[in-house]
């Protein structure tokens, strides 16, 4: 009798063995097993990066799980027809805060993609720019990006990136401009590049060739939903019907797009604010409406979701973190997932499921 218990508590216990085993088989199918589980880490201050905030605010990040921090540092113009990029004393970080924050990451023991970024005074982002001598915006444009590339190779940055969302200056018309301006940077900084493509342009810029990853900041419209489900941003993300009746498969978009330029893909950007709608307007950070952290992060899981364990896919950076340990929270807005529910979606995905 005694042996017959004994055998039904190894029974038991094989059985339960079996189960978990095959759950976290089928949980670890669905999970990210990219290269780059990254997040974006923002400031528009000169010596924000850092400062005590802004460890505490990097080891709270790295407790998400995540393995790479792209740091971004942005320069600007006085306008979208000007010529001459310029540092802002008041809200470029200064090249020591940039140094500090690449090695406080590193620190942590996660990797640095260094993501200079070009705004403009007057509040337009980097998709307006239409200079009026395009030879003097090149040379202006190469020599900020130098100068950024060569603090990437001094403080033995992982992954650099040449530039952002220049829907106006990235197309085939200005294809010998970016040789010029990427060979430069290839003389000075050893390690991998990409661009950050806005998304409904990546596939006409030229010069993926000459970059090792093609990279996309991924703001696709997904659902018109006020909170959509989980299995509706999935379903978005290869069914998205736009307001011309036009639908468009997002995913399968990317994957046959990937397959003429032969490069790994990485979602240079990826984001959505915890606000109702989050998902019909991504990129829209002027949007008002209430809070919704639901919604937020049903976005995250899909995005996660969809991408995970695609060969052709490195990963994403998700926009953004601040070096602000108490930035976000139930009522606050804006793209961050900080102590919100999104960032329990990362730590689950990267962290309590890493495999």
């Amino acid at each position: 009798m005694q042996l017959s218990k004994f055998l039904s508590v190894i029974a038991v216990v094989l059985l339960v063995t079996v189960l978990f085993a095959a759950l976290m088989t089928v949980r670890a199918a669905t999970q990210d097993d990219t290269k780059y589980k990254g997040v974006a880490y923002v400031s528009y201050a000169p010596n924000e990066y850092g400062s005590a905030g802004s460890n505490s605010s990097l080891d709270a990040l790295k407790s998400t799980g995540a393995n790479y921090v792209s740091v971004i540092v942005t320069q600007y113009l006085s306008s979208t027809t000007s010529n001459t990029i310029f540092p802002d004393p008041n809200r470029t970080p200064t090249d020591a805060a940039v140094t500090d924050a690449i090695n406080d990451i590193h620190a942590r023991r996660m990797g640095v993609m260094l993501k200079p970024v070009l705004l403009c005074e007057d509040g337009h982002g980097p998709d307006m720019l239409n200079p009026t001598n395009h030879a003097a915006w090149f040379a202006s444009y190469a020599t900020f990006i130098n100068h950024y590339a060569q603090i990437a190779q001094k403080n033995h940055v992982e992954l650099f990136c040449v530039g952002c969302e220049l829907n106006l200056l990235d197309t085939s018309h200005y294809d010998a401009n970016w040789s010029t301006v990427i060979s430069g940077v290839r003389a000075i900084y050893n390690g991998p590049l990409t661009y950050a493509a806005e998304y409904g342009s990546y596939a006409r810029v030229p010069f993926w060739g000459l970059l090792d990853y093609a990279g996309i900041d991924a703001y696709f419209p997904l659902s018109n939903a006020k909170t959509p489900s989980v299995t509706d941003l999935v379903y978005g993300w290869s069914h998205y019907v736009d307001s011309d009746g036009t639908t468009h498969n997002w995913k399968h978009e990317i994957e046959t797009w990937q397959a003429t330029v032969h490069k790994p893909v990485i979602f240079t950007e990826i984001g959505y604010r915890s606000i109702d709608y989050a998902a019909q307007y991504p990129w829209n950070y002027l949007e008002t409406g209430a809070y919704n952290g639901l919604g937020q992060a049903n976005c995250y899981e899909a995005a996660l979701q969809v991408f995970a364990n695609k060969p052709w896919f490195a990963g994403m950076f998700w926009w953004a973190w601040s070096p602000n340990p108490k930035a976000g929270g139930a009522g606050d807005t804006s793209y961050t997932p900080q102590n919100k529910p999104a960032q329990s979606v990362l730590t689950e995905d990267w962290l309590l499921y890493a495999h």
